[in-house]
């Protein structure tokens, strides 16, 4: 599980290059909508590796399992890598309150049935 608190901290992270674009695009986004360039006072963002970092939400600030987890939205994240299959990232939004929210991405493959149906559920 890769926190990612600031830009600074995406760059130096373990994550595949491609992903890695998508989100700095998404966080540049995050900190213009809500004017500052401190990420963590808007929320944090948690890039899961694996399917054991599905299992401990309260790492990620949560108070239940993310299948029962009432996110505001998920979506499934078609990311095409040139010469190869797409990665399918999934991204769920869990608001804390009006001014702090938790987002989670990863591989979509480490979600495990239940999580990924209660996910695909939460699609608007």
């Amino acid at each position: 599980m890769i926190q990612i608190n600031s830009m600074s901290t995406l760059a130096t992270a373990h994550i595949p290059k491609e992903i890695k674009e998508y989100l700095t695009d998404y966080i540049d986004s995050v900190l213009s909508a809500n004017n500052t360039n401190n990420l963590t006072k808007c929320g944090c963002i948690y890039f899961l590796e694996t399917h054991q970092d599905t299992q401990n939400f309260n790492d990620l600030g949560l108070r239940q399992p993310l299948k029962d987890t009432p996110f505001e939205y998920c979506e499934f994240i078609p990311i095409y890598v040139e010469g190869r299959e797409r990665l399918n990232v999934f991204h769920a939004l869990h608001l804390r309150n009006n001014d702090f929210a938790i987002e989670i991405f990863g591989d979509q493959s480490i979600l495990d049935s239940e999580t990924r149906k209660a996910f695909e559920e939460n699609i608007f």
